[in-house]
């Protein structure tokens, strides 16, 4: 059994597919299969997907039209539970991981097994792929405790690792938003839960 399961939604990707997915097979930490979500896609998403059908640690599935990030989402969170996964990252189609991302995450999650998600600083990259800001709430590492769903933190849902077993059966993507469905998401699952936000940037942006 894999142990992180990283959910790939992606729409139209053909010019940075590839690059995600390098980055994850990149990782320093092998213990993962990678679910992509082909949401419709038009132009050669499909076919540079097809490359990765032979290997045992890609499942992908393809969306006949496009039907929206939060479908894409709770597609792959549907596949994480069947797949009996113990913990669940993200990973957007024009975006990657450094290499040691998913080791530092999850050694971090089996030293505190009461935390149920942690997420780390994003660093965002200019068109030359400069880092040249960073996506970081708090200057320093922070511990949560989550009592409602009110609250107004931005949580980096992008980089963050999920300990499956925390998300309830009930708890789903919403359909209905547009936007921000990653945010509702996380303030649903983290209602009396632990949370921790690391500033070491392990996602770019």
């Amino acid at each position: 059994m894999k142990r992180i399961g990283v959910i790939i939604p992606v729409y139209n990707g053909e010019k940075s597919i590839e690059k995600s997915i390098e980055s994850l097979l990149s990782q320093t930490f092998n213990d993962w299969v990678a679910i992509i979500v082909n949401d419709g896609s038009t132009d050669n998403t499909s076919k540079i997907l097809n490359k990765y059908m032979n290997d045992n640690r890609f499942h992908i599935c393809h969306f006949s039209k496009n039907k929206g990030r939060p479908y894409a989402r709770q597609k792959g969170l549907e596949i994480v539970k069947e797949l009996n996964l113990k913990y669940m990252c993200m990973l957007d189609a024009d975006d990657w991981y450094y290499p040691e991302k998913l080791d530092y995450q999850y050694q971090f999650m089996e030293s505190h097994p009461n935390i149920a998600l942690l997420s780390s600083a994003i660093g965002v990259t200019n068109k030359q792929q400069e880092l040249f800001r960073v996506i970081k709430p708090f200057p320093k590492r922070q511990y949560f405790r989550f009592n409602n769903y009110l609250n107004y933190m931005v949580i980096p849902h992008a980089s963050s690792i999920i300990r499956v077993y925390e998300i309830n059966s009930n708890l789903n993507y919403n359909y209905t938003l547009s936007f921000s469905e990653d945010q509702d998401f996380l303030r649903r699952l983290l209602i009396n839960k632990d949370y921790v936000f690391d500033p070491l940037i392990q996602y770019i942006y």
